[in-house]
């Protein structure tokens, strides 16, 4: 479902962006595709199926779909993960982990943040803007900033997850005063 069918059947895409598929009519969890199990059966197996639009769906995995749907479409929602469910905060700046902690009672994507002391963002999942640290800053779950990370001082910078920065990044004088940790960044503006 998640390849072949959610790029265009998701509650995430609007308008044109669905390639067709009608509003309401969303795969992203395993009630909906039980709801529409029959029609997913119709449209995406037997001999001429229709969907995906464009095929290209090895038949063997057609034909595990079928069976599947055939026997009761078995299976149960997970409850969303921590990041599924994007949940704003605007601009944020923490200088204490009290800060940080209400920040993320309120939410899990910044417009912008500053982090002017040690503080722990087990919450954050995105940043749409920039990025300031002047303190020691660990992330676990951020993926993504949508502008630049600079960091200085004397801190630490853990964002195990970040993959992606739209802006640039700049760290000035972090080498020797704490530790960087940016394994999984793979794209830079």
């Amino acid at each position: 479902m998640r390849t072949w069918c959610t790029p265009c059947h998701t509650a995430a895409l609007a308008g044109d962006d669905r390639q067709g598929a009608p509003p309401g009519v969303d795969f992203d969890r395993w009630s909906e595709v039980y709801a529409w199990r029959e029609r997913i059966a119709a449209r995406a197996t037997g001999p001429d199926p229709d969907m995906p639009p464009l095929g290209g769906v090895d038949p063997a995995r057609t034909e595990q779909l079928a069976a599947w749907l055939a026997c009761g479409a078995q299976g149960e929602d997970a409850p969303p993960g921590p990041c599924d469910v994007r949940v704003d905060v605007g601009a944020a700046t923490v200088a204490t982990q009290a800060e940080a902690d209400a920040l993320c009672a309120a939410g899990n994507v910044a417009a912008s943040l500053a982090v002017t002391g040690d503080v722990a963002l087990d919450c954050l999942c995105a940043v749409d803007g920039d990025v300031t640290v002047g303190g020691a800053l660990s992330a676990p779950r951020l993926k993504a900033v949508g502008g630049s990370l600079r960091a200085s001082g004397a801190g630490s910078l853990a964002v195990p997850a970040l993959e992606a920065v739209g802006g640039e990044v700049a760290l000035a004088d972090l080498v020797g005063a704490g530790e960087v940790v940016l394994p999984a960044l793979v794209s830079v503006g």
